[in-house]
């Protein structure tokens, strides 16, 4: 672990933690400021944690910016109508150092980290070495999430593991360096994840997915793995999910619909972590969850959407129509206020703005979600899903196939298209089992394949394309489903926030920008 003598004070964005409400299923509020050396209770402690994943409800996060970045930034989706030149300059990859949305990202991830650390400190007064433990291993974990997003996104980053207060300000800012990716990995993302899974429950409270647990952790370990090619442990890792997925309360949820259905949040199984909008309840403009917004159809006279966030065309027809997964995925009509329905075909004719395209929408986030306090769908109660036992399950199937096991990773597979042959208390015959005698490289295709199919528009894809660097293939190749002749190597990173090289002059922008 870095000494952190040798890092002068912190940084203005770790310094401030904002009060933000946290969900109905989190038995504590989040506290306003961060004070660990009165805290000495579990109770008060877990009020900071509960801040932590407050911040991970935001419109900055999860109900809107990062995952629209990580939507655009893929070969999924593009901007249409009704959106800001942000947003279109990420979908082009010609966004800047100064793109609002990103430096948000920035900002936020830095004050969720900021409030993890101000619990691990609290967590050293709580005498019960147990809870001690189960506190800090939570904090750790939204932590390590906190810096799992970050690196993948900027880079490498300011390695910021100590609790600081908001009145030391910005001396010394200079002197805290960006270290290298690896060594975040290595010091503290893996560490995190694995404090966190020795030392966090089986099930928390109920079954509630709101929270991590041990399997959280695991899951989110075999993730890092996968990205970092370390396959065997990536394995492992997803195996130890798989095989206690009955002590962890996971399955694949028979309806894949209701996955998707922010009426069903409370009794799914499949999630291993969701971060929970209530805005309805707590009335905090802070959980205005705009993505219901961004990708519902603007149909007049009616508040489906603005339609910003929108697939190509070519990549709808890249889906297999016998598959229950491309209906629950994509919104092909809508019912207009008269009570019509309308088809894609028809979208322009009927919508608020002349230049909507003709296209089928993206349906997981607007078709069910859930009470609303806003025109639009915004503000909801849905529940975005961050990790879920599927993915695990694709994972395992991924890394069994690099180590040779391919029998097995073809069985991972084939629970996901028998989940979707059966949704919905229908059989169907699509999608039909994946057969053996494939090489592993075409198997290796097949599953990277599979992870865009089971897992779109769910803020996946980007990362996939970033670790196996397919960006020249799938963005410039012939048979590119989203072309994007600006794209370059550079842009697997996104810039740095101009404002952080001004506070740090010792910084250099990353290539490209």
């Amino acid at each position: 672990m870095k000494n952190i003598n040798n890092i002068l004070k912190t940084i203005v964005w770790s310094a401030l933690v904002l009060t933000i409400s946290a969900c109905t299923d989190l038995e504590e509020e989040p506290v306003s400021e961060l004070s660990p050396q009165v805290i000495s209770d579990e109770k008060g402690v877990e009020s900071i944690v509960v801040g932590g994943y407050a911040h991970l409800a935001t419109s900055t996060l999860f109900g809107g910016n990062l995952n629209t970045a990580l939507m655009v930034r893929s070969d999924m989706v593009s901007t249409y109508v009704n959106t800001s030149a942000e947003r279109r300059g990420l979908d082009n990859f010609a966004e800047d150092d100064a793109t609002g949305i990103m430096n948000g990202v920035w900002n936020f991830f830095f004050k969720t980290i900021a409030s993890s650390n101000a619990a691990i400190a609290a967590s050293e007064n709580i005498e019960d070495v147990n809870g001690r433990n189960r506190i800090a291993g939570e904090a750790r974990f939204i932590r390590a999430l906190s810096y799992y997003h970050l690196v993948r996104l900027f880079g490498d980053v300011p390695y910021v593991d100590f609790q600081v207060s908001s009145s030391e300000g910005a001396d010394g800012l200079n002197d805290l360096p960006r270290e290298p990716v690896a060594l975040i990995y290595d010091e503290l993302i893996i560490p995190d994840f694995q404090f966190a899974k020795d030392n966090l429950p089986q099930v928390k409270n109920g079954g509630t997915r709101t929270r991590a647990t041990q399997g959280t952790a695991a899951g989110y370990l075999s993730s890092v793995f996968l990205t970092l090619e370390r396959y065997q442990e990536a394995y492992d890792e997803a195996k130890f999910v798989i095989d206690n997925s009955g002590a962890f309360g996971y399955r694949l949820e028979p309806n894949f619909q209701d996955l998707f259905n922010a009426n069903q949040a409370a009794s799914i199984q499949e999630p291993l972590l969701t971060v929970a909008f209530t805005s309805q309840v707590f009335d905090f403009p802070f959980q205005d969850d705009i993505l219901p917004a961004l990708t519902g159809i603007p149909i007049a006279g009616s508040f489906n959407g603005w339609g910003a966030l929108v697939p190509p065309m070519e990549v709808y027809e890249s889906f297999n129509l016998g598959d229950y997964r491309t209906q629950v995925s994509f919104q092909t009509e809508v019912v207009n206020s008269g009570g019509d329905t309308i088809s894609f075909e028809n979208y322009p004719e009927f919508s608020r703005s002349s230049s909507q395209p003709a296209l089928p929408h993206v349906a997981k986030f607007r078709r069910f979600p859930g009470i609303t306090k806003r025109p639009i769908g915004r503000e909801t109660d849905n529940d975005y899903i961050a990790m879920r036992y599927a993915e695990v399950l694709l994972i395992a199937a991924e890394a069994a196939n690099r180590l040779g096991n391919a029998s097995e990773a073809i069985g991972y597979i084939n629970q996901l298209r028998e989940r979707a042959r059966n949704a919905d208390g229908v059989a169907r015959s699509e999608p039909a089992n994946l057969s053996g005698g494939l090489s592993g490289e075409e198997l290796h295709e097949a599953i990277i394949e599979e992870r865009r199919v089971e897992l779109a528009f769910e803020f996946k894809r980007w990362y996939d394309i970033k670790r196996l660097r397919l960006g020249q293939e799938v963005f410039q190749g012939a048979n590119s489903l989203d072309p994007q002749p600006t794209f370059t190597d550079d842009r697997y990173l996104f810039a740095i926030p101009a404002n952080q090289l001004i506070f740090s002059r010792s910084w250099q922008q990353n290539p490209g920008y």
